[in-house]
């Protein structure tokens, strides 16, 4: 099953219905960029993440499009709050796929950590 055939069954898509495969085509394509870079993957290597994990977070974004930049929203005492970044369970899962930077980068870090410590 493909990223997109998963994330339409989440969203409960009929799997005939196209009319938004070009925007989850997009949101699919940014969870997908978004994973690697969070992960520190390169663009060459193939997603060791499985495809339900790109699915989940094209999901969230699908739902946040409209309210992207509000915390709350109130309607007739019907009040909505939003959350900042994904659950617990898509970090966990996005963590057990990141990849350590080299040590390299983490003695650069570190060195610029430590210069901003002695300001």
């Amino acid at each position: 099953m493909t990223q997109l055939e998963l994330t339409k069954i989440l969203l409960n898509i009929a799997a005939l219905d196209t009319s938004k495969d070009s925007l989850l085509t997009v949101l699919l394509d940014d969870a997908n960029h978004e994973i690697m870079d969070y992960c520190n993957l390169t663009d060459n290597q193939t997603n060791p993440y499985p495809d339900m994990l790109a699915a989940k977070i094209t999901v969230i974004k699908f739902n946040r499009l409209g309210s992207q930049g509000l915390d709350s929203q109130s309607f007739s005492g019907n009040s909505e709050s939003f959350t900042d970044g994904y659950s617990k369970d898509i970090l966990n899962q996005l963590n057990r796929y990141r990849k350590i930077k080299s040590c390299w980068e983490l003695i650069k870090r570190i060195t610029m950590f430590m210069k901003m410590d002695q300001r």
